[in-house]
């Protein structure tokens, strides 16, 4: 496969905080790809309880 190299010019111009929230999305997918390729089950972490006590 060739390499592909883009750039998408928005016309916006966005701060760095605003920029990050942008990579949320893909940084969740990529974690959640990878638990699952190691065997891991992302819905059901162990150790992990579901209520948080204080």
């Amino acid at each position: 496969m060739a390499d592909v190299d883009v750039d998408v010019a928005l016309g916006v111009r966005l701060s760095d905080e605003a920029r990050c929230l942008l990579y949320v999305p893909f940084a969740q997918a990529l974690a959640y790809h990878r638990a699952v390729g190691v065997g891991l089950d992302p819905d059901h972490p162990r150790h992990l309880s579901s209520v948080v006590r204080l």
